[in-house]
């Protein structure tokens, strides 16, 4: 799961979101919702 996570803020800082768009991220289920939460 911290490997995901790592993973993830990669993804976000080589492609970056507009200052105004919101980023949506989908999970599998509310366990992992929970665990990103937390970070």
């Amino acid at each position: 799961m911290e490997n995901l996570l790592t993973l993830l803020n990669k993804i976000s800082q080589v492609s970056p979101i507009g200052v105004f768009n919101q980023e949506v991220i989908i999970v599998q289920n509310a366990g992992m919702q929970h665990w990103l939460n937390l970070a």
